[in-house]
């Protein structure tokens, strides 16, 4: 039987796998590539409609990536976005993500885009 403990540590290793990460290193996050990639491009996050409270959070952005939204605790989603900031913004996470498995935010952005 697994512990709790046990099936967390399993759980981050499937999503930084899922994220394209060759490891995780939390003492020195500004040499991680993902937060070093998201400090780079964090202007053409904002402007594609991404709140600062989740691009500079490392907790809210994986938690966005996989579930396509932030409803439950700020109320961010792509429907709060304009379809040419979901589209914008599609494209940047398509440059940086090899795969989009298990990422969610990338069908949110789609069904975003093709709303009505």
């Amino acid at each position: 039987m697994c512990s709790g403990a046990d099936t967390a540590g399993a759980l981050l290793v499937i999503v930084h796998i899922a994220l394209g990460a060759s490891r995780m290193n939390f003492r020195a996050s500004n040499k991680n590539p993902e937060v070093v990639w998201r400090k780079k491009r964090r202007d053409e996050l904002l402007a594609a409609g991404l709140p600062d409270f989740v691009v500079d959070d490392e907790r809210r952005w994986t938690y966005v990536l996989l579930h396509g939204d932030e409803e439950l605790e700020s109320g961010w989603s792509p429907a709060r976005i304009t379809k040419t900031q979901a589209t914008e913004l599609l494209k940047i996470l398509q440059q940086q993500y090899q795969s989009r498995i298990g990422l969610d935010l990338f069908g949110a952005l789609e069904k975003r885009i093709n709303d009505s």
